[in-house]
């Protein structure tokens, strides 16, 4: 192979035309080559985390992050985050897209693992929809804040005869 085949470097950059960014993607971070999410695990990564990313990162387990790279040799992984930062790692589970979603019960989630159900818990919290259903269960979360027209008369009596699963999981 010549010197610009990409087979012969062992770092990779993945690409997937169907999920390759935008023109304007490409033009804002022109490195930006990322075609499918993963999530990033703290206990995954391969260097030290920086300090100031360290704690923000253990607490926020299971981010999604984009797959830039893959070092075939060193069985290794580069992801880049929202702020492109890029770590490796030695392991990086798929992302399902309905795991990034929030859907409303984790019983619709096509990958049923531990870092889907966190990040979809995450993902409705921080859009205050603070419960969710596991089938016929519900989760609910302390947003630890009033969340207008939450438990208002209005809404009691939108639940008051609906259906299980034909309103957004409540409490009511």
């Amino acid at each position: 192979p010549g010197p610009d085949d990409p087979r012969r470097s062992p770092l990779r950059r993945q690409s997937h035309p169907a999920l390759s960014p935008s023109a304007a993607d490409r033009q804002a971070a022109p490195l930006a080559m990322a075609w499918r999410q993963v999530w990033f695990s703290p206990e995954h990564s391969v260097a030290p985390l920086d300090p100031e990313d360290e704690e923000h990162l253990r607490a926020s387990v299971y981010t999604p992050m984009d797959l830039v790279a893959h070092d075939d040799r060193a069985g290794e992984f580069v992801l880049r985050d929202a702020q492109y930062r890029e770590y490796r790692v030695k392991a990086a589970p798929e992302a399902s897209p309905d795991a990034l979603e929030g859907l409303p019960d984790l019983l619709h989630l096509s990958d049923f693992s531990e870092a889907a159900i966190l990040h979809t818990l995450r993902v409705r919290y921080a859009r205050e929809e603070v419960y969710t259903h596991v089938g016929a269960m519900l989760i609910s979360i302390n947003p630890y804040a009033w969340i207008d027209g939450l438990y208002s008369a209005k809404t009691m009596l939108r639940y008051r005869k609906a259906p299980l699963g034909s309103q957004p999981p409540h409490l009511y």
